[in-house]
């Protein structure tokens, strides 16, 4: 729910786009995790619509709170929602173009989502890498970690991380220990490239650096052994990209998993 698409003008919604996804998700009999807030996935993560920039941080935090408040008002009696994930990855500092993690504000976005619904469970999302998950874990029902084992960036270039699927899995079993929290799941597995710049400015052999089909397979077989489940595969839009350019192993390798 980008907020940037959905509050173009200041207290104007528009959710046409929105209700068509979900309703055509609920068509073919699938569960939506509706991540809200202002940090949202993809880049630059924090989506915010032109007009906020006026507003003083006291007075955005306002403006977010009445966005949460519309969404879940809309959504809240759907029963393809399964889940609020509120906000993406709060706590991580070192990805996308957002303030600095605020953790007395995202507690009042979780007591916000409660009193709005407290049917649906609540979820953090955190970093498979970068993160402990004790922060997020503390506040919400679920959490969702991110695992990604190619990145790139502009000190290292591409970066493998070298990490054994039994990381996520024994720091879960951690995590449940320290935390009231007994859900945690894979919301977030790299099934597509990390690119510096965006995708379409590259071409098919720089993204194939970073995913291609035996890479694909591979995080397929990873997944399944960090013993975390559901997994949620990431990439499917480029999936269909590459189709569409004629390259379909990915696409017909993604249609066995279902």
């Amino acid at each position: 729910t980008h907020w940037d698409l959905l509050e173009t003008e200041e207290g104007k919604y528009n959710f046409r786009d929105l209700d068509w996804q979900v309703e055509t998700i609920s068509d073919r009999g699938g569960e939506i995790i509706l991540a809200i807030g202002q940090r949202t996935p993809r880049w630059p993560e924090c989506h915010w619509p032109d007009w906020i920039f006026q507003y003083s941080e006291e007075e955005r935090q306002e403006h977010i709170l009445v966005l949460l408040e519309k969404i879940i008002d809309r959504y809240k009696d759907h029963p393809a929602i399964v889940a609020w994930q509120v906000e993406n990855e709060p706590f991580l500092k070192v990805f996308g173009e957002c303030p600095a993690p605020d953790k007395d504000f995202y507690e009042k976005e979780i007591a916000l989502v409660k009193s709005l619904d407290s049917s649906r469970p609540i979820m953090v999302t955190e970093s498979g890498e970068l993160s402990t998950w004790l922060r997020g874990a503390s506040l919400v029902d679920q959490v969702g970690t991110s695992v990604y084992r190619i990145t790139w960036n502009k000190w290292l270039g591409y970066f493998y991380y070298p990490l054994p699927p039994a990381h996520y899995y024994l720091k879960a079993k951690l995590v449940k220990m320290l935390t009231p929290v007994e859900d945690i799941f894979v919301s977030e597995m790299q099934m597509e490239p990390w690119l510096g710049r965006p995708i379409l400015f590259n071409s098919l052999e720089e993204q194939y650096e970073s995913m291609d089909l035996g890479k694909f397979k591979d995080n397929l077989d990873y997944a399944e052994r960090i013993g975390l489940s559901p997994s949620y595969l990431w990439g499917v839009e480029w999936w269909n990209w590459l189709k569409e350019q004629g390259e379909e192993d990915i696409w017909n390798e993604a249609k066995k998993i279902w």
